[in-house]
C-alpha cells in the first residue's frame, strides 16, 4: 500500500442532489459519547482483492494507518474546516484477507490540540473510487471502533502551541489494537456526509481538498547523541530544579547510555532506582521518539526535550549562554512519559518533538529496567535542495548548513516560525522562507500552500490574520501587507499567472482594508490588532514608535512599498486600471510620508510626528519603496550606513535592512553583517536564533535569510521580469576574488562559476533552456542566452 498525490477531485459531480456539489460516496464515522480528548482506533477487514483498489482517507484531527499492522501512512496534512485534505492510497490485489486499522486522535482545542490544528469532532473517513466502495466505505462497509486505553495526556508547559504531549500506560494499552485484535470494537456513529469544495448545502464540516504536500520525512534512525550527564537523584527530588554539575556525573554508566545511543548495546537500571541522563543529540532534531523497553513493571521513564540548557529559568526569555556547555546549568523542557508493563515493548510518541538535549528522568520499582533501543523517526519537508555555493569566503558553507537545517526544522506541513515553541504560520516567518525555498529548490508546493492558507484566513474587513491555520486569532497588520508581498514574490520567482490571478480578490480586499484607516492627509492611523514590525530593542512588543495609534512612518513606508508592487502585479495580469490606482494612492501616501517625518537636521526619516524616535526600518522601507526623492535616497542610504544611534534591525528584519543594501550596491555590508550569523556558530548554535540574547527561540524560520542574499547578492541571480521571464547576473566579485554555486528558476537552475581577474571577469554562466537575460559588471551589460555564457 502506497501513498500517491490525486491530482484531481473524485466525485466532481453529485447527480441527484440538487442542492448540493460535490457529495462523496462515503459518510464521516465517529465515536459516540465523546467528553473529552480521546485516541480511537477504525478497523476494516478487507477480502480478498483480486484488483488494485484507490483509497481516499481523512480524519478529525490525525490518523495513523496500518495494514496488517505495519504503518503505511500518517495525516491528514493540516489545514482549515474549509479546506480540509485528503491523503490517496493504493492498495494492491490480494488473494487472502486483509486488515486495515486508523489510529485517530483527537484533542480538546484551547486545552490540549496544538494551536495550529483547525478542528471540528472526532472523524474518520475512507472512500474508495470504484466498485470496491460498498465494501470499504466508511457508512457503508463493515467498519468497527473503539476507544484505545493507556492514553494520557502531558501539558505541553513552555512549548505552549504545539500540543498536549504524550503519557502512554503499559498496562492500560492495547498493544495488539493496530493489528485489528482485542476485543470491545464495536459499530461506529454516521456523523454526517462527506463533501468536496464546493459544496453548498447540508450538515456538513469538512470541504475535502486533495493533499497538495508529499509525504512528510519519515527516516527512523538510532539517536548517536552522547550522554553528557548521568546522576542518581533521591526519589522524592525534582531533578528539574537541580543544577547539572561535573562532580555528579557517574561515567562508567555514562559509557553504558553511549553503546545504548549508537544502537551497539543496552542499559540496565537495577529496582528502586533513579536516574537522571542528559543527551546531547549533537544536532538539531525534529522527530517522533521510539522507546524499546523490557521489564520494569511499575517504572517510568520520561523523554524530555530542550533547544538548550539555562543559566537560570526565571521570566519569559532566560539567559542560556554557550549552547555547547551544561555545567551548572538546568534542564528545562517538554516530552513524554512512558510506563512499562514488564513486557517487551515499542513505546512510540503521537507527535514530534523539536530540539538538541534530550533528558531521560527514570524511575524504577520493585523491577529492573533495559532500555534497548532510542530511536527517532525523523521527519520534515522533503526539501530537494540544490548544492550548497562554494566561494573562498570557507564561514559561508558553515553559514549555509547551519541556515538549510533552520529552514528544514521549520518546515512541515506548513511552514512555522519555530519548532519547539509554536509551530504555527506566520506570514512574516513565511514570506522570508517561501523566498529561500524559491531560490534552493525547483519545488514550491509549499509556498503554494502558504499563499492558499492565508488567503483564507481573511476576515470579513479584508485583512489576512497573521498566522494560519490556527484555531487562535491573531490579527498582526504588517503582516496583511507582507502576504500582498508573498504574492508579488511569487509572481516574480515562479510566475503562473493563472494561480497568482487566484489570489488577487484577497490582494485587492487587504489593500482597500488598509485604505480605511487612511486620514484625510492620507497617512494610516489606528490599524487594528498587534502592530509587530520587528524584535527591536527599542520598541515595546515589537511594535514602532506610533505602530498602534499612528501615524508611524514604518507602518506608511511599508504600505507605499507594498502599492508598488500591487500595482505590478495588476499590470502584469493586464488590469491598468488597477494598476493606476495602487501607483496613485501610493504617490500621495508617499508624499504625505515625506512631508510628515522627513528630518533634513537628521538625514533621516523619522519614526514618529514628533521626530523623537529614528530607526534603520523606516529608512530601509522608504528607500526600497522607490517613492523618495533621489537625493533624499543618498542621504537616507549614508544615514543608514553610518548612523549608530537609529534603531538597529535585529536578526529577522535584516533581511530587509540586506536588500537594501542590495540595491545600494554595498555588498560588503552584507558580508560584515553576517557576523552575527557566525557569532552563532561559535556560541555552539547548529540553528539560527529568533532574536538578540536572552533569545526564546534557538530555531526560527525567519532567520535562515542569507541562504537567499547569499545566492542574489553573493552569486547575483536573480529574476528580471516577473515570472522569471528573464534573468540578471550581477555578482559581488569586488568583495569576493572568486564564487560558484546555482540559482534555481521555473526554468531550471542557473549555473554561475565566475572568478575576479584584475578589473574583468572571467568564467561561465550556464542558463535552462528557454530563459535568457543579462550580464552585469560594474557599468557594462552583456546579454546572456540558453546554455554556456563564456566571459
Amino acid at each position: 500500500m502506497r501513498r500517491v498525490m490525486a491530482e484531481l477531485h473524485p466525485f466532481s459531480s453529485s447527480e441527484g442532489h440538487p442542492f448540493a456539489v460535490n457529495i462523496w460516496p462515503a459518510k464521516w464515522i465517529g465515536f459516540e459519547g465523546i467528553s473529552g480528548s480521546i485516541v480511537a482506533a477504525f478497523r476494516l477487514s478487507l477480502p480478498a482483492t483480486p484488483k488494485p483498489i484507490r483509497l481516499h482517507i481523512s480524519a478529525d484531527q490525525r490518523y495513523e494507518l496500518f495494514l496488517d499492522g505495519q504503518r503505511v501512512g500518517l495525516g491528514p496534512e493540516r489545514g482549515d474546516l474549509r479546506c480540509w485534505y485528503f491523503d490517496t492510497y493504493e492498495l494492491g490485489p490480494s488473494t487472502s484477507s486483509r486488515m486495515l486499522v486508523a489510529r485517530v486522535w483527537w484533542f480538546i482545542p484551547d486545552l490540549q490540540a496544538p494551536d495550529a490544528q483547525m478542528t471540528s469532532r472526532l472523524a474518520f473517513l475512507c472512500c474508495a473510487e470504484d466498485e470496491s466502495q460498498t465494501i470499504c466505505n466508511t457508512g457503508t462497509a463493515a467498519w468497527s471502533v473503539k476507544q484505545l486505553g493507556g492514553y494520557g495526556l502531558v501539558p505541553p508547559a513552555m512549548a505552549w502551541g504545539t500540543g498536549a504531549k504524550l503519557h502512554l500506560i503499559g498496562r492500560e494499552h492495547e498493544w495488539d489494537a493496530m493489528a485489528g485484535q482485542g476485543d470491545g470494537w464495536h459499530t461506529p456513529v454516521t456523523l454526517s456526509a462527506a463533501h468536496g469544495p464546493n459544496a453548498t448545502n447540508g450538515a456538513h464540516y469538512w470541504h475535502l481538498n486533495p493533499a497538495t504536500l508529499p509525504p512528510m520525512r519519515d527516516d527512523l534512525a538510532f539517536a548517536a547523541g552522547v550522554a553528557r550527564h548521568v546522576e542518581r537523584f533521591d526519589l522524592d527530588e525534582n531533578p528539574n530544579q537541580n543544577r547539572i554539575y561535573g562532580t555528579n556525573h557517574f561515567a562508567s554508566e555514562a559509557r553504558a547510555w553511549d553503546t545504548m545511543l549508537a544502537d551497539k548495546g543496552e542499559v540496565r537500571i537495577d529496582a528502586h532506582q533513579q536516574r537522571r541522563v542528559i543527551v546531547d543529540l549533537r544536532q538539531y532534531a525534529t522527530a517522533r521518539v521510539r522507546l524499546d523497553l523490557v521489564g520494569g513493571v511499575g517504572s517510568s521513564v520520561q523523554v524530555e526535550w530542550a533547544e538548550s540548557l539555562f543559566a537560570d529559568t526565571a521570566g519569559f526569555c532566560p539567559p542560556k549562554g554557550n549552547r555547547d556547555e551544561i555545567e551548572g546549568k538546568l534542564f528545562q523542557g517538554v516530552g513524554d512519559r512512558f510506563d512499562p508493563d514488564g513486557e517487551s515493548r515499542s513505546f512510540e510518541s503521537l507527535w514530534w518533538h523539536a530540539g538538541r538535549y534530550v533528558q531521560f528522568i527514570v524511575r524504577t520499582s520493585d523491577e529492573p529496567l533495559t532500555i534497548r533501543r532510542f530511536l527517532l523517526r525523523h521527519t520534515g519537508y522533503p526539501f530537494d535542495w540544490i548544492p550548497d555555493i562554494d566561494c573562498e569566503d570557507a564561514r559561508i558553507a558553515r553559514l549555509e548548513s547551519m541556515l538549510r537545517r533552520t529552514l528544514e526544522a521549520c518546515a512541515h506541513e506548513t511552514y512555522m516560525d519555530c519548532p519547539y515553541y509554536e509551530q504555527l504560520m506566520y506570514v512574516g516567518d513565511t514570506r522570508l522562507q517561501a523566498l529561500v525555498t524559491y531560490a534552493l529548490s525547483g519545488d514550491d508546493r509549499l509556498p503554494r500552500k502558504a499563499l492558499r492558507m492565508f488567503d483564507l484566513s481573511r476576515e470579513p474587513g479584508g485583512l489576512t490574520l497573521s498566522r494560519y491555520p490556527s484555531h487562535r486569532r491573531q490579527l498582526i497588520p504588517p503582516f496583511s501587507l507582507w502576504w500582498v508581498a508573498m504574492v508579488h514574490d511569487f509572481a516574480r520567482w515562479r510566475g503562473d499567472r493563472e494561480f497568482v490571478q487566484t489570489l488577487m480578490p484577497g490582494v485587492r480586499s487587504v489593500l482597500d482594508a488598509f485604505v480605511g484607516y487612511l486620514t484625510s492627509e492620507r497617512l494610516l492611523v489606528g490599524l487594528p490588532g498587534w502592530n509587530f514590525m520587528d524584535w527591536c530593542p527599542q520598541w515595546g512588543m515589537g511594535v514602532p514608535p506610533n505602530g498602534n495609534f499612528g501615524p508611524s512612518s514604518v507602518i506608511n513606508w511599508q504600505f507605499v512599498w507594498v502599492l508598488g508592487q500591487a500595482a505590478e502585479l495588476e499590470a502584469w495580469l493586464g488590469e491598468p486600471e488597477l494598476a493606476s490606482r495602487w501607483r496613485r494612492l501610493g504617490s500621495q501616501v508617499a508624499a504625505a510620508c515625506h512631508q510628515t517625518f522627513w528630518d533634513a537636521a537628521r538625514g533621516a526619516y523619522a519614526d514618529d510626528v514628533a521626530h523623537q524616535h529614528f530607526s534603520q526600518h523606516a529608512q530601509c522601507l522608504a528607500i526600497l519603496s522607490g517613492a523618495c526623492p533621489a537625493d533624499v535616497v543618498t542621504t537616507a542610504a549614508d544615514t543608514l550606513l553610518s548612523d549608530e544611534r537609529l534603531a538597529q534591525c535585529t536578526i529577522y528584519f535584516s533581511h530587509y535592512l540586506f536588500e537594501v543594501f542590495g540595491k545600494l550596491g554595498r555588498v560588503d555590508q552584507l558580508l560584515r553583517r553576517f557576523d552575527e550569523w557566525y557569532d552563532l556558530l561559535d556560541r555552539g548554535l547548529f540553528t539560527a536564533v529568533e532574536s538578540p540574547e536572552p533569545t526564546r527561540s534557538d530555531c526560527h524560520a525567519w532567520s535562515s535569510h542569507p541562504l537567499y542574499h547569499i545566492r542574489t547578492q553573493l552569486l547575483g541571480v536573480q529574476p528580471d521580469a516577473l515570472g522569471f521571464e528573464s534573468v540578471r547576473v550581477h555578482p559581488a566579485l569586488h568583495v569576493l576574488n572568486w564564487c560558484r554555486g546555482s540559482v534555481m528558476t521555473p526554468h531550471g537552475p542557473v549555473h554561475v562559476d565566475l572568478r575576479r581577474d584584475g578589473t574583468d571577469v572571467r568564467g561561465t554562466v550556464l542558463l535552462p533552456d528557454r530563459l535568457s537575460g543579462r550580464f552585469v559588471w560594474h557599468d557594462e551589460e552583456r546579454p546572456l542566452v540558453p546554455g554556456i555564457n563564456r566571459l
